[in-house]
């Protein structure tokens, strides 16, 4: 399906300078108080709104990728993925981001997974080590985890989140899109996968079920 070139719009032009204006505020505070108190200077109160959201967006990302973690360390856990294409899969990941050879790159993974080779899972691994982003992950869970009754779901609000995300960063300050409509539609999808995820475990990934009821839960 074609993505059509929408119009310019006054209004939304207008809010993209605004929101530019007051992205120069926020660089030039050290606090949401000082940040707050030259929003009132200007008369940008709409921005106060604006800034929570954008840094729930923000946390909402985060915890995503961390659950997103939990659930493929539990599937590695559980032989529900391919170890060997997923392992080669970050360790190329992590020769881009380090910009090491294949030995080198190896060698750090190695070390750093130790005997304990679910390690691989870890954030410190994934994130720090690796590199690797929500967009990583999310195609890791696609391609490498096996079929199961919930994740075409997952991976329908996954991709979602993830592009409806990438729009609202890309095209916050255009005047062919709603920057309000923007944030507000990565924030439902983002938050409906984490309903999902929440459902899925049923608590906050550190709890006394073990990895294989969990596995059950997931009816794979």
């Amino acid at each position: 399906m074609k993505k059509l070139i929408k119009k310019h719009r006054d209004q939304d032009f207008a809010y993209g300078m605004s929101r530019y204006f007051c992205g120069g505020l926020v660089v030039d505070s050290d606090s949401w108080e000082a940040l707050f108190e030259k929003i009132k200077k200007y008369d940008c109160s709409s921005f106060r709104i604006q800034s929570f959201n954008e840094y729930k967006l923000f946390n909402l990302t985060i915890l995503i990728e961390y659950q997103l973690a939990d659930i493929l360390e539990l599937f590695f856990k559980e032989d529900k993925i391919d170890k060997e294409k997923t392992y080669n899969c970050i360790l190329d990941i992590c020769k881009r981001y380090r910009k090491l050879d294949q030995s080198k790159a190896e060698t750090i993974l190695k070390k750093e997974i130790g005997n304990n080779q679910s390690n691989l899972f870890s954030p410190h691994i994934l994130f720090y080590i690796a590199g690797c982003g929500l967009g990583d992950i999310f195609n890791i869970f696609d391609q490498y985890t096996v079929k199961f009754l919930q994740k075409d779901r997952i991976v329908k609000q996954l991709r979602g989140f993830k592009y409806k995300r990438n729009d609202f960063t890309h095209n916050l300050l255009s005047s062919r899109s709603s920057q309000h409509k923007l944030l507000s539609r990565a924030l439902l999808t983002g938050l409906k996968l984490k309903k999902t995820f929440d459902q899925m475990v049923k608590s906050d990934f550190i709890s006394s079920i073990s990895g294989r009821e969990m596995i059950s839960k997931l009816k794979i």
